[in-house]
């Protein structure tokens, strides 16, 4: 078979997907071919093994030797056979004896065009996680693949710009920096992605602080809110905090929502005395109109 080139001449061998119109013609011409089209990304390659991968590898492939029975095989053959599209995999505890559930977090460098808001895995991805894993797990068992819980995470801040900053530019700066700070795997592939963890406002305030533009940080709320991004109303959860807020859920993953709240105060205000009361409450964020 003929193989295809990119268009800098070097063959895919990044942990990055190569862009779309990358691959511009053949190594070896082939006359019967007129054109070569690259209108997508390409999906799902690896890089090049390394040593130490090849040898990790050897030594899960004896202990686990292509079977699935306990939940630590089930994560890593999925992680051997798909581990370039993967950020997480994680085999929920069952009380059930003949059930077993896998849960899926996509690695979304890898999706081109990306969508951090909406991260799941598509259909086709989590149906061949499932036949793979099928072959190699005993018959009576019921086999669940699926993707994680997503619960988005509104952040409202209170800031003091610096000097002839312009106001508009910086709130766009501060929603990305709010985005990225809440839902960091998806722009880094280092990050982790926990099932069940929390989000903590020191976190947010520690990267926005030292923003250059930023005078200081008044304050800073965090909500669980909806795609839409209204307010959760979740029992016994608390979805509104200054410090932290925890995922409602084991097999849920905290997210930012697309939109931020990015209010500026000025220099020589005074600090805000209460979140509570007309002036400091938003509709639609800290009260809802019937």
């Amino acid at each position: 078979e003929a193989e295809a080139v990119a268009a800098d001449g070097d063959l895919e061998s990044a942990a990055e997907p190569l862009p779309p119109h990358s691959i511009t013609g053949l190594e070896d011409l082939v006359p019967e071919i007129a054109a070569v089209h690259q209108p997508f990304s390409s999906r799902p390659g690896r890089a090049a093994e390394t040593e130490l991968e090849l040898a990790i590898r050897a030594a899960e492939q004896l202990r686990h030797k292509g079977r699935s029975l306990a939940g630590w095989d089930y994560e890593r053959l999925l992680w051997e056979r798909f581990g370039s599209q993967l950020h997480a995999v994680v085999c929920l505890p069952s009380v059930e004896a003949q059930r077993l559930e896998l849960v899926v977090i996509p690695n979304l460098l890898q999706q081109v065009p990306r969508d951090p808001f909406n991260p799941g895995a598509p259909t086709d991805l989590l149906d061949a996680m499932r036949r793979d894993l099928r072959e190699r797990c005993p018959p009576e068992l019921e086999l669940v693949v699926r993707n994680a819980r997503y619960v988005h995470v509104k952040a409202r801040l209170w800031v003091c710009l610096k000097q002839d900053v312009d106001p508009a530019w910086a709130e766009q700066e501060l929603r990305q920096q709010l985005i990225r700070g809440l839902s960091p795997w998806c722009f880094d592939a280092t990050a982790a992605a926990r099932l069940g963890g929390e989000v903590r406002a020191s976190d947010l305030v520690a990267a926005i602080e030292p923003l250059p533009f930023v005078a200081y940080l008044e304050r800073l709320m965090l909500f669980l809110v909806d795609a839409e991004g209204k307010p959760l109303r979740l029992d016994g959860q608390e979805t509104s905090s200054e410090e932290r807020l925890r995922a409602p859920g084991a097999d849920v993953v905290l997210i930012a929502a697309a939109s931020q709240a990015v209010e500026f105060v000025a220099p020589d205000a005074e600090p805000l005395p209460s979140r509570i009361g007309i002036g400091a409450m938003r509709i639609g964020l800290d009260l809802q109109v019937a």
